[in-house]
């Protein structure tokens, strides 16, 4: 009798541990599949990784070609633009001269009239003098003429330092 219940107690060890065996291989062998399942999901994303860069190159060089299309199209209008602002400037220059040439026509106008006016004076002083005005009168009347004639003098002079500006500007 106990020999039987130990060879009892010793089949059901052997096959419990059959059955251990079994299920360790049913494991090991469903682990082996999900390695081998994880390992070509790696591989198709590997490979949908490489096509994706493919793709991204390609474009890329696309986009290549059309920034270079687009930047010559982009330095093209710069020098354009370029051109165009030089002539507005050249134009600028031009009406700018023209202004400080109408100006400077207007004060040199002006100092002629005034120095005629002057001149104008100068005689009417002199008939006085040789009228018999007394000669205090004169005096006053002739300082007075005299700070015209430095005044007009100066405006002409400052005329004159402005035409010579002028001039090496507009050439």
């Amino acid at each position: 009798g106990s020999s039987s219940r130990v060879s009892r107690a010793s089949s059901n060890k052997a096959s419990s541990s059959r059955d251990n065996r079994g299920q360790q291989g049913q494991q090991g062998q469903q682990q082996q599949g999900q390695q081998q399942q994880g390992q070509q999901g790696q591989q198709g994303q590997q490979g949908q990784q490489g096509q994706q860069a493919q793709n991204k190159t390609g474009a890329g060089n696309q986009g290549n070609q059309k920034g270079e299309q687009s930047g010559s199209q982009a330095a093209e209008q710069a020098a354009q633009s370029m051109e165009q602002a030089a002539a507005e400037l050249d134009k600028a220059r031009e009406q700018q001269v023209n202004e400080w040439k109408k100006e400077l026509s207007g004060e040199l106008d002006r100092s002629i009239q005034e120095m005629l006016q002057l001149a104008r004076e100068q005689e009417e002083l002199e008939r006085k003098a040789r009228g018999g005005t007394s000669p205090n009168e004169l005096r006053s009347q002739q300082s007075a003429l005299q700070q015209g004639v430095d005044k007009a003098m100066q405006r002409l002079q400052d005329a004159g330092t402005k035409s010579s500006l002028l001039s090496q500007r507009s050439m």
